[in-house]
């Protein structure tokens, strides 16, 4: 059985439940102090975790082109951040590496465990570890 991390907001529909967590309570920094490479990259985010509350969510297309997680595992790095670790495949920067660590995890198919969306990206899910949740 797999533990669900805690997250701020879950959302139902026909097609299963999701988590979101709440970019604002999830980082807390001033916005003069981040580079411009981090502001866009929340912004994207903040735009995702907008259309999944709207009800979108990624379709095959999508997520046949992120990086695929597999034998992955939830890890809690601080009070209110998740991320999961793994070995990833046709990741855009790393290419395919084991024992890898992704940003925050931001949104989660949690009904089916098909798809996770991090601060930087998707990923399509793949088999989960038998690890416990750290």
């Amino acid at each position: 059985m797999i533990i669900l991390p805690p997250f701020d907001i879950g959302l139902s529909n026909r097609s299963g439940s999701i988590g979101l967590m709440d970019l604002d309570r999830l980082i807390d920094v001033d916005d003069d102090k981040l580079s411009e490479h981090m502001r866009r990259k929340i912004a994207a985010a903040r735009k995702t975790l907008y259309r999944l509350r709207a009800g979108w969510r990624p379709g095959p297309d999508i997520l046949e082109m992120a990086p695929r997680l597999h034998d992955w595992r939830f890890v809690q790095v601080a009070p209110r951040a998740t991320v999961l670790v793994g070995t990833v495949i046709g990741h855009p920067r790393l290419g395919d590496r084991p024992h890898v660590q992704t940003s925050y995890l931001i949104g989660l198919d949690a009904t089916h465990l098909k798809w996770a969306r991090t601060l930087s990206r998707f990923y399509a899910l793949g088999e989960p570890s038998d690890y416990p949740v750290e």
